[in-house]
């Protein structure tokens, strides 16, 4: 496309036309140029080398579907959010995640102290950096962080 590329046009596109199901045909397949497109709004991504038939399957999916994904797409899906899992993991370490549980189950800082043997003020220093680390602004958003990055599960 002369003068912007598919990534560039994407978000014009979705803002002017916002009903309008997008498929991205592209010669590049890299996972994370597929990530990319996705998350600027894509409902489909196909190799230029795709066939008419796969084609037209594309958009009749995303047309009756909202979206087409086939098996090289679905990988690069799958990819990214196992990326973003191991990134939570890493930069959360083992007492983060314990006094993550902890509160997602309703307990106190004074109680989170008594029951992993730090004292309270040191919980609620470490309370504050989670929050930094999650990017959480209160309570709520740290619980749903939790169930999101599957730190905590709900029975």
């Amino acid at each position: 496309m002369p003068g912007v590329d598919g990534r560039q046009a994407l978000p014009l596109i979705i803002k002017k036309y916002p009903d309008i199901r997008v498929l991205i045909l592209s010669m590049h397949s890299q996972l994370d140029f597929i990530n990319e497109c996705i998350a600027l709004g894509a409902h489909g991504f196909l190799s230029k080398d795709s066939d008419f038939d796969k084609i037209i399957d594309a958009i009749y999916a995303a047309t009756h579907n909202g979206f087409y994904f086939d098996d090289f797409v679905s990988k690069a899906l799958v990819s990214n959010i196992k990326r973003q899992e191991d990134y939570t993991l890493n930069i959360l370490d083992s007492v983060d995640l314990e006094i993550i549980h902890l509160i997602c189950k309703g307990k106190t800082s004074k109680e989170i102290a008594d029951t992993i043997f730090l004292g309270e003020r040191a919980v609620e220093g470490r309370r504050l950096r989670i929050s930094k680390k999650t990017n959480t602004n209160n309570l709520v958003e740290l619980v749903v962080y939790a169930i999101k990055h599957k730190i905590f599960k709900v029975y």
